[in-house]
């Protein structure tokens, strides 16, 4: 338990943890009684630590960063930053707290079958964040192939079913599977890149609706008029050469961070060095 990390994220499991082993811990003072402790206590305090850990690697994926110095609340303080947390966090938050409350309740002894409940159970959120974004992306991908994907893993993440290793590893491939399919459109990246080649455009001319569909603006790639999304209806495009503040340039599609016309862009037709 040296992770400070971990102590961050669960700071109260862990002094328990620490005070039920008998180990001097940074918020005590003195010397701490020396325990002696059972082959079924050791065991049991062995698993708790490998719960608290693999929880912690499966929460530190949700909050995109190991740590933070903004403090929300105190047990998942590791969690808590300046800007607003994503949508999955707390959803995934839950999930875990229920399954550590119910590892440190125990005192004296794991039985086996819990043991080897919990190790499932934390194996299948270890792939839940990625299966929520897969689901995300789905709903602006009109593409029977991510249905079919989306079928089989709505069948192996049944809750009923027990998550183990083969399982595991079916849900990964499939998710692996479904990247290949590029931004609002649906497309893989070799279709991708034949249709780059076929509009012949430079960088900075694709674009996105707030819904995530791409689309291409010709000519000199700046926002002249607006239109609507032919997918969901959202308002697209922009007027004087900006783009609406509702919709964002594609970077999935040509790599490009900025318009074709844009200020950025436009700075780059100037050597301000020979100036």
């Amino acid at each position: 338990m040296g992770d400070p990390a971990i102590v961050e994220y669960f700071d109260e499991e862990v002094r328990l943890l620490l005070k039920n082993l008998g180990i001097l811990t940074p918020y005590q003072k003195g010397k701490v009684k020396q325990k002696f402790l059972s082959d079924r206590e050791l065991k049991l305090y062995m698993f708790q630590t490998l719960v608290l850990s693999k929880a912690h690697m499966i929460l530190k994926g949700s909050s995109g960063k190991e740590q933070t110095s903004s403090f929300a609340d105190r047990k998942y303080v590791g969690l808590a930053r300046k800007k607003q947390p994503m949508k999955y966090e707390k959803r995934l938050r839950h999930h875990v707290d229920e399954i550590v409350k119910r590892v440190m309740e125990k005192t004296v002894i794991i039985a086996p079958q819990m043991e080897d409940e919990v190790g499932c159970e934390l194996q299948r959120l270890a792939v839940l964040l990625p299966y929520w974004k897969f689901l995300e992306k789905l709903q602006i991908c009109n593409n029977n192939s991510l249905k079919d994907i989306s079928v089989k893993l709505e069948i192996l993440l049944d809750p009923t079913k027990k998550f183990e290793d083969e399982l595991d590893k079916k849900v990964r491939l499939l998710l692996k599977e479904s990247e290949q399919f590029v931004g609002g459109l649906g497309i893989t990246e070799s279709e991708k890149i034949i249709i780059l080649k076929a509009m012949g455009l430079k960088q900075g001319h694709w674009y996105k609706c707030p819904n995530g569909h791409i689309y291409c603006i010709a000519d000199c790639g700046g926002a002249v008029v607006e239109s609507t999304c032919p997918s969901c209806g959202n308002r697209i495009g922009g007027a004087n050469h900006r783009l609406r503040s509702d919709n964002a340039v594609a970077t999935e599609m040509d790599g490009s961070r900025v318009g074709a016309w844009s200020e950025q862009n436009n700075l780059r037709n100037y050597d301000l060095g020979n100036q």
